[in-house]
């Protein structure tokens, strides 16, 4: 999934599946996906390790609210209803200890996304990623974390149930 499409059906699918929830955003880059979840979160915080994204994105979402977090530390804010990590994990020498992070945020569920590599230990061809993952190697990523974790696998709109569960369709958002 990517949300730097804004056409994108799926960033649009999980824009609306969060429509009212207090939403933090890991890895928010450029913003471009920031601005779609805005739409329709009732409360978004966008954050990324570089400062230079966040300064870029600022200007051109000045409505953001924007912060520098590397996501590899724990969160030092808030709780929030959802976390959300679109193509985050290939970038991290630690998948889990990220994630864990993830989940420390989030009160409700945590949605994550990578693009569909050809997995370890074939190294990434994108100098930026320290490993792709497949949605077989994806599943092995995250050993016993909650239940509420969604994974979306990028290229192939997989869902990987190993470590997913769907909650029923009328789970409302926990209150924060």
């Amino acid at each position: 999934m990517t949300l730097d499409s804004i056409g994108s059906r799926r960033g649009a699918v999980l824009a609306e599946r969060l429509r009212g929830w207090t939403v933090l955003e890991a890895g928010c880059g450029n913003g471009i996906g920031s601005a779609v979840l805005d739409r329709c979160a009732a409360r978004l915080t966008a954050t990324d390790k570089l400062p230079v994204n966040v300064a870029f994105a600022s200007q051109i979402y000045p409505w953001l609210d924007l912060r520098v977090w590397d996501a590899t530390e724990p969160w030092p804010g808030d709780r929030y209803q959802a976390v959300v990590a679109v193509e985050v994990l290939e970038h991290v020498a630690d998948p889990v200890g990220l994630l864990r992070n993830l989940f420390e945020a989030a009160v409700a569920e945590v949605w994550f996304s990578t693009p569909n590599g050809l997995g370890k230990p074939r190294p990434p061809d994108n100098p930026y990623h320290v490993a792709e993952y497949t949605p077989v190697v994806a599943r092995e990523i995250p050993p016993r974390l909650p239940t509420t974790a969604f994974g979306l696998a990028s290229e192939i709109h997989a869902r990987m149930p190993a470590i997913c569960s769907e909650p029923a369709e009328d789970t409302e958002p926990a209150a924060v």
